[in-house]
């Protein structure tokens, strides 16, 4: 394009990358739905402090979603399974599991008003993988929360 002064000018047009993020909305519908088709689920957005049992509170909204399935279905039973990756010690990774498993379960039971009839915990540890233990990525789809229909 010609410019007032006998030379081209020139656009410039700059492109950042970035990763594609997907974000899905976990809501009790979809969740019940989920359960009730495939019998389990894992669940994530559920946070521990690193090699501790407690709950994140960035957790909540994930929580707050658990015990909406619950109320909604007041005859639902479930096993929360806690899952580790595989670094550390199996022993280890087991008893941290089911701390993990068990703190979710007094979570509900306390704060959401869940029947502690409905609900129990077990710790599988690292015995259960759903991806490779040699990536970052396949540690951290193996740290999970998966809940369990019983009944």
């Amino acid at each position: 394009m010609p410019s007032g002064g006998g030379g081209e000018s020139y656009g410039v047009e700059i492109v950042e990358r970035a990763g594609m993020t997907q974000s899905i909305e976990l809501n009790a519908a979809a969740l019940a739905k989920a359960i009730v088709d495939a019998g389990s689920v894992a669940v994530r957005g559920i946070l521990f402090d690193t090699a501790k049992a407690s709950i994140k509170p960035e957790s909540e909204p994930v929580l707050q979603t658990i015990a909406e399935v619950l109320k909604g279905d007041p005859a639902l039973v479930l096993e929360i399974q806690g899952h580790t990756d595989n670094v550390g010690q199996a022993a280890a990774n087991r008893t941290l599991s089911q701390q993990r498993a068990d703190a979710l379960r007094q979570f509900l039971i306390a704060k959401h008003g869940i029947a502690a009839t409905r609900l129990t915990a077990t710790g599988l540890g690292d015995t259960k993988p759903v991806a490779p233990n040699t990536t970052d990525e396949g540690r951290a789809q193996n740290r999970r929360v998966e809940l369990v229909k019983k009944g």
